[in-house]
C-alpha cells in the first residue's frame, strides 16, 4: 500500500528534484502541503497533481527587494 503523506524530502525524491526546489514549490502555492504536529507533509494525491497539472517551468528562488 502507497503512503497517503510523505515528508518533504520523500516528496523531492518522489519527483527527482531538489528539497529546496520542493519547499518553493510549497512557498509559490504551487505544490500544497499539511502541518500535522511539527512535521510538513505532502499527500502523494498532491504530487501526483502537480505532475499532471503544474507548468514545469524552472523554480528559481525570488529575489529580495
Amino acid at each position: 500500500m502507497q503512503p497517503l503523506l510523505v515528508p518533504k524530502k520523500k516528496a523531492a525524491e518522489l519527483l527527482g528534484i531538489s528539497l529546496r526546489s520542493v519547499c518553493y514549490l510549497m512557498a509559490e502555492g504551487r505544490l500544497k502541503s499539511r502541518k500535522i504536529g511539527g512535521r510538513v507533509l505532502i499527500a502523494t494525491e498532491e504530487l501526483e497533481r502537480f505532475l499532471r497539472h503544474d507548468r514545469m517551468d524552472p523554480i528559481v528562488p525570488q529575489q529580495a527587494a
